[in-house]
């Protein structure tokens, strides 16, 4: 808007404790939300509502519970916690050499946050406990699988549940979480480009792959 502090286009942003925050580059910037005497709370983006932090910040996921908002670098996940005042937020270190080398890697199902990390492992996070469900296939994701290029999500639409896994080029691979195994890897005729999960109409979930 005219007149803001912020000059760079946000590359993502999230809502959070009556807030909306964006990425730019290494900042997570916040509006001044609750607290805005003078303005819009939605869009006065005050020049101090903001954390710096090591390294690009590739995604924001807030958890389950609504205590912290976790911040994605590529080798840490960073948390920030407090409010709902402004003065009362603060940034701290929740996980150490771990993290995501792009933002299509990481999904949100229920409580759960499902994540391919730089390392070339997928792993779920549950609160402060992660679990690695790609253990068994470790060797094949980390030599078929590009940590910069590849994109997760959780699907579910009735009976038809998975996970689902594409390295952006060539191949998916799909876990059952309800019978927990992976399946063989598939190769669509027409390459394995951007997956989602969407839904594309009232109750009703696609999962979408791009070439």
């Amino acid at each position: 808007a005219p007149g803001s502090s912020i000059n760079t286009v946000g590359a993502l942003s999230v809502y959070w404790q009556g807030r909306i925050w964006m990425v730019v580059g290494n900042y997570v910037y916040y509006t001044s939300g609750p607290d805005c005497t003078n303005g819009i709370p939605e869009e006065a983006w005050a020049p101090g509502n903001r954390f710096q932090f090591s390294g690009p910040v590739l995604n924001l996921e807030p958890t389950a519970d609504g205590v912290a908002l976790l911040v994605f670098l590529a080798d840490r996940v960073n948390a920030i916690l407090g409010g709902p005042e402004t003065i009362s937020f603060y940034a701290t270190d929740f996980l150490s050499n771990f993290g995501i080398s792009n933002s299509n890697a990481i999904f949100r199902d229920g409580s759960t946050i499902g994540l391919f990390t730089t390392q070339k492992q997928y792993f779920e996070l549950l609160g402060a406990q992660k679990e690695d469900v790609g253990k068994n296939i470790s060797n094949y994701l980390a030599a078929n699988f590009s940590a910069s290029k590849s994109y997760v999500t959780m699907h579910r639409d009735g009976t038809d549940v998975g996970l689902f896994i594409s390295n952006g080029v060539d191949r998916i691979l799909r876990f059952g979480p309800d019978v927990p195994s992976w399946s063989v890897p598939a190769f669509p005729s027409f390459g394995a480009g951007a997956m989602r999960s969407v839904e594309t109409s009232v109750g009703v979930y696609s999962l979408l792959l791009a070439t």
